[in-house]
């Protein structure tokens, strides 16, 4: 067998090296070509065309939102796409946002400028805003009581699409929204309600990424809507964009930036749902990226 100049080069300095730096050393030089070419297969196999046609049929969307800024950050182009298409969009916030930065602000006082903040975005965007104000940062405790009063939203709206986070995410709340989403349409018999699960604070999986729409023409639109929440600017908004640019081009195989979603509905989310959680420990949460 031929050895290569780079195993000639690592034998040199192995050495200088400690035994456990040399395997480990070794070992990533030996699978770098494997994982270079595992990636190139990643991003052919998740090349996706622009849903931008299929969605804008949708004239009823109804957004599940944990927080304030969680709609723009997540689908925020998408609906601004939709908001133009001449959709009647009403958001739903399920927190009072009190667990935001707070910046000196007491929770109450929190409360009311992020409702504040809201109300620019609410009209310049062109969404109604129902808010749910349950306690920021306690959702998971909710859910119960929080499925009843989404139900009791979507019977009023009779939405043709919800939108909801992605329920692999860092942060309890948006987890918990999903759980939330899921629950209030089983239970009232919207099964087969489209569903476009929305990433937050952290990425979806590849393989669960089947929906990705072009909000170039948006994207700018967007950026100032995200900082009229100029509460939670260190959220760092820039790393929203940064990731919609990532995303188009990684599935829409183009340098244009993209909002990318699970499409599904209730019953198969909820089977996928409790598949992935009888996988896991709650302890491996704590290993999910927090992205902003």
């Amino acid at each position: 067998m031929k050895i290569s100049a780079d195993v000639v080069y690592f034998l040199q300095e192995a050495e200088f090296q400690s035994m456990a730096e040399r395997i480990r050393n070794f070992v990533i030089n030996a699978f770098r070509p494997a994982n270079r070419g595992f990636s190139r297969l990643i991003q052919r196999n998740a090349s996706l065309a622009s849903s931008g046609k299929s969605v804008a049929a949708f004239r009823r969307p109804l957004v599940l939102a944990p927080h304030f800024d969680d709609e723009l950050m997540g689908a925020g182009g998408t609906l601004l796409f939709l908001s133009a298409q001449g959709a009647q969009i009403t958001v739903c916030f399920i927190t009072d946002g009190s667990g935001g930065f707070r910046g000196g602000l007491t929770r109450e006082e929190l409360v009311i400028e992020r409702k504040r903040e809201n109300a620019i975005v609410s009209r310049e965007l062109g969404y109604k805003s129902i808010c749910m104000d349950y306690e920021d940062g306690a959702l998971q405790s909710r859910i119960d009581s929080a499925k009843e009063s989404v139900l009791e939203v979507v019977r009023r709206v009779q939405p043709d699409v919800l939108f909801c986070p992605f329920f692999f995410d860092h942060h309890a709340d948006h987890r918990a929204a999903a759980l939330i989403a899921v629950s209030a349409l089983l239970n009232g018999g919207f099964h087969n309600l489209p569903l476009l699960c929305y990433m937050v604070g952290a990425p979806i999986p590849p393989q669960y990424v089947n929906a990705a729409i072009d909000i170039s023409e948006f994207v700018g639109r967007k950026r100032e809507l995200l900082y009229v929440y100029s509460s939670q600017t260190e959220m760092g908004f820039h790393r929203v964009l940064d990731y919609n640019l990532y995303n188009g081009i990684i599935y829409l195989r183009k340098r244009r930036p993209a909002e990318i979603f699970h499409r599904t509905d209730a019953l198969r989310y909820d089977g996928l749902i409790r598949k992935f959680l009888s996988s896991l420990s709650r302890r491996h949460f704590e290993q999910i990226p927090i992205l902003y």
